[in-house]
């Protein structure tokens, strides 16, 4: 006997899942278990039914089984309670003595995990294989406990009776405690009734569950099951409702697939889900038997906005080429599968990227490594240097440029530099010439070449980078970067191990132009602010402490002071700061009048919120990026559709925003959907082991809590905002646009002051002594 119910929330994802974040106590395995439960009552091998006595099995056609959990989408900060119901296949017996009703049992129930269903196949596969295991378990059993049931004293046919079941929950290898608060009404050939109860997801090892950049849930989740049970036995019983179940429902009105739907996929989805992709890894978009099998969630990614990925908030002036669908391409796409996903074609049929002007440039030079490199997996963090030599034959300008990894699984970011040939040349012949393996080890922002750097923001930008989610970076149209005829490029590559590992042969495309009079070259600017992360209040271990980074292999100790000076903070500034909010900025000022064409933002994987604003405190104030749900895996260069037009003298605030806090839910916070259980589990393992989880699409991470500074690393962090103007026509000094406003502190303030103050005195009086003399 069977009985098929939803035990986890709607809030598990895709292959996105993250494990649980806290764990229940070891329990012997699920038979060894059960074994040691309450005896599970046999009805059937009981004493014989008396007169008294009617044995009732439960009718699977009229019974349902159901959940609820409290949810939170981040990319809106909505609360919403949400509720799954699915026909219940139930193999429970009831035993009713109408004279005793002390002498009333109720059977095993016994739940077949390995056939969970709810709106998603993915999310179901997902949740059997992953948290369920069931393969390997594929029980899951309720034994009441009799002894401790208090049965009521009387009973009548048709009068409702109320009383609690006590017993234990078996789920995988996990045994719990659980009470049902049970209802029902027995007739003399059925019993209607019903039975709830609380359970909370982290005693079973099943959550809370937070999906970074796309929802948590609560803790605590309800169970229901309402149900009918008959005289006639369960296996004499058809069962029509489950082949209806079964069944893709039919709507005539239903879009058609390679009309409608395919377009719209393979104009938003289908180059991020294809192979080497940074979504193939979640769920691949290469047939259209691919989209069919994954249909619920294509309905419900784009329906909360968590695909295609787009971090920027509205306070942020229009893009160009935003990665969007319109609120028609998004129902399209959700009728289509709430109609069963249905398609009238062959289910082998390709599906094909039909790439965006935003993601294509024109191949004019196409670079690679001369062999493909394998990143070492003794340390984490790799960082390799090559020289790509574009060798025009005149001056021209990059109009555009793509930066394709081949193994993203350790891509982490590249950033780029541009020389002289003849500066360079020198340097890296003796850098290569020490080193076997294409190009040659550069540590953090140094390439070892003279006369460049990856440096500390302050000098020219729009150089080729890449980082996870960017694409092709296509300049606005007549806008461009003046290369010299010698011109090459030193491109320095992070690769990161811990997610896998693997050779790569990295690609630099440029789009060329010839210098004349319809292009205008274009002036780029990085902005720094300080990071400087304590770790959550109360937690008192070594590596909490400051000092710890100081010689850690990322680090950058001396940026970090640096970065304090320039943008006139201390560490008191980020000490008293809670560990879920740190928040750090910085003043810059434009020396060109001309228009702001493209921003872009980085930060890595404590990143939070980000925003970069124009004018700030001031009536003028004027957002030109603002991304409040930080997502590393998605980073992007934005270029305006209409420019920003900027005067000498105005101020860009820099502002990045942190979350070092233990796995406490900032949407719970915003939605008050808390859940008190959770977080003092949460933080007290948090606090008492010093250990983080670091989530990432598909995994997590432990990492222990530490001090946060400036680095280079994965597990460090960074707050870099970029911009590029097209200088007024006339301007002659464009690589300089824009400089750091470093404010007077208030102790220097009180210095000058008082030494002002001095030499008024001073003069004041000699000029009293020369009049009275």
């Amino acid at each position: 006997m069977r009985v098929k119910i939803v035990l986890l929330s709607i809030s598990v994802f895709l292959c996105a899942c993250a494990q649980a974040t806290s764990t229940a106590v070891s329990q012997p395995s699920l038979s060894t278990a059960h074994q040691e439960q309450p005896a599970a009552l046999s009805i059937a091998d009981t004493t014989p039914i008396t007169a008294s006595q009617t044995r009732y099995y439960i009718d699977p056609n009229r019974s349902l089984a159901q959940y609820s959990v409290n949810e939170v989408l981040l990319s809106s900060f909505e609360g919403r309670h949400i509720v799954g119901t699915v026909a219940a296949d139930f193999g429970g017996e009831i035993l009713i003595d109408w004279e005793t009703p002390a002498n009333s049992r109720v059977g095993e129930i016994q739940i077949n995990v390995q056939e969970l269903q709810s709106d998603s196949k993915l999310r179901d596969k997902r949740l059997r294989t992953a948290y369920l295991e069931s393969d390997t378990f594929p029980i899951a059993a309720f034994v009441a406990d009799h002894s401790a049931v208090e049965f009521p004293k009387t009973l009548s046919s048709g009068a409702e009776v109320r009383f609690t079941l006590p017993g234990n929950l078996g789920i995988r290898d996990v045994v719990q405690r659980v009470e049902w608060e049970v209802a029902l009404t027995a007739h003399a050939d059925e019993i209607v009734g019903s039975a709830f109860t609380e359970i909370q997801m982290s005693d079973f090892d099943l959550g809370p569950i937070k999906l970074i950049g796309l929802l948590e849930t609560d803790n605590t989740m309800q169970l229901s099951l309402d149900f009918v049970a008959t005289t006639t036995p369960a296996d004499l019983i058809d069962n029509p409702l489950l082949q209806e179940a079964a069944a893709v429902a039919s709507v005539s009105s239903a879009p058609d697939f390679f009309n409608d739907v395919a377009p719209i996929l393979e104009a938003n989805c289908v180059a991020c889900h294809s192979p080497g992709q940074i979504g193939h890894s979640i769920y691949a978009l290469e047939t259209v038997a691919d989209a069919v099998a994954v249909a619920d969630d294509l309905a419900f990614v784009v329906e909360t906005g968590y695909m295609p990925p787009w971090p920027v908030s509205d306070k942020t002036p229009a893009i160009l080429h935003e990665r969007k669908l319109d609120n028609a391409e998004i129902q399209t796409i959700v009728d289509w599968a709430r109609a069963g996903g249905k398609i009238d074609g062959s289910l082998e049929t390709p599906l094909t990227a039909t790439v965006l002007q935003s993601d294509s440039i024109r191949s004019d030079v196409v670079m690679r490594l001369p062999a493909p490199y394998t990143p070492h997996t003794t340390v984490n963090d790799v960082y390799r240097c090559y020289m790509f030599d574009p060798q025009l034959t005149e001056a021209r300008y990059m109009t555009g440029f793509q930066v394709i990894p081949t193994n993203l699984a350790v891509a982490h970011h590249l950033t780029s530099e541009i020389l002289p040939r003849s500066t360079a040349l020198a340097d890296v012949q003796r850098l290569e010439a020490h080193d076997s393996e294409p190009g040659w080890t550069c540590p953090n922002n140094t390439s070892g070449v003279a006369a460049g750097s990856f440096g500390d923001g302050m000098e020219l930008s729009n150089r080729p980078a890449w980082t996870p989610g960017t694409y092709a970076q296509l300049f606005p149209g007549g806008y461009g970067v003046r290369l010299a005829k010698d011109s090459v490029f030193i491109i320095q590559m992070h690769y990161n191990t811990s997610g896998g590992t693997g050779p790569d042969q990295t690609e630099l495309h440029l789009q060329l132009a010839p210098l004349d009079a319809s292009i205008r070259p274009m002036a780029g600017y990085d902005m720094y602010a300080p990071v400087e992360i304590p770790c959550p209040a109360g937690l008192e271990t070594p590596q909490c402490a400051r000092e710890s980074i100081v010689g850690t292999p990322n680090s950058d100790p001396t940026l970090a002071k640096s970065l304090l000076g320039r943008c006139g903070r201390t560490l008191d500034d980020y000490r008293s700061q809670p560990a879920d909010n740190v928040r750090s900025d910085c003043l810059y000022e434009i020396d060109i009048d001309g228009e702001i064409v493209i921003a872009s933002a980085h930060m890595h994987e404590l990143g939070k919120g980000f925003n970069l604003t124009l004018n700030p405190d001031t009536p003028q104030a004027q957002t030109i990026l603002d991304i409040d749900h930080w997502d590393f895996a998605w980073q992007g260069t934005y270029s305006f559709a209409t420019p920003i037009p900027v005067k000498a003298g105005d101020r860009v605030k820099l502002t990045c925003v942190w979350d070092n806090s233990p796995v406490v839910s900032e949407a719970a916070n915003a939605s008050n959907l808390d859940s008190p259980f959770a977080r003092r589990l949460a933080q007290g393992v948090a606090l008492l082991t010093g250990v983080r989880p670091v989530f990432a699409h598909d995994e997590i991470d432990e990492r222990a809590y530490r001090y946060v500074s400036w680095g280079y690393g994965t597990g460090d962090e960074m707050c870099i905002g970029s911009l590029s103007f097209v200088p007024a026509v006339g301007t002659l000094n464009i690589e300089t646009p824009m400089h750091v406003v470093t404010p007077p502190r208030i102790g220097r303030l009180i210095i000058l002051f008082a030494i002002v103050l001095g030499m008024v005195a001073t003069v004041a009086y000699f000029s009293w002594r020369k009049r009275t003399v």
